[in-house]
């Protein structure tokens, strides 16, 4: 699968926070207990320096830090994240995203964070056409 994004997400991410950083964090299918619409999170394993914001605290005795995820129809929703253990926690916010944006369990996606001037954190979801026929 290709890590590169297209360009009219592109356009549309650019729209919204003018990133100072873009990086590919991960291809990955979306499992099944993350679309869970009454309490679906996603947790993914990544090190720390997958984000473009490395530089964030992420501390264990935060309550989660609000980022703003960015859809391919450019709708924005805040989803608190916290990560701990090498894994990133999306939870509050998550469900209503999952919703809105029609996702369904097994979605091929892209993952990407940017980080604007000011070191906010943003991530776009892509959905991925499937490179297999499985």
């Amino acid at each position: 699968m290709e890590s590169v994004m297209h360009s009219d997400m592109m356009d549309r991410v650019n729209q919204v926070c003018r990133p100072a950083r873009m990086q590919h964090v991960k291809n990955f299918e979306l499992p099944e207990d993350s679309i869970n619409i009454n309490n679906g999170a996603l947790v993914l394993h990544l090190p720390h320096q997958s984000l473009c914001a490395v530089d964030i605290n992420f501390g264990p005795n935060q309550g989660g830090i609000p980022v703003l995820f960015i859809s391919p129809q450019l709708h924005g929703t805040l989803i608190c994240s916290r990560y701990q253990d090498l894994k990133y926690g999306f939870s509050n916010g998550w469900s209503r995203f999952v919703r809105r944006e029609n996702f369904q369990a097994n979605d091929m996606v892209q993952l990407w964070s940017f980080a604007d001037v000011n070191n906010n954190l943003y991530f776009a979801i892509y959905p991925q056409e499937r490179s297999d026929s499985s």
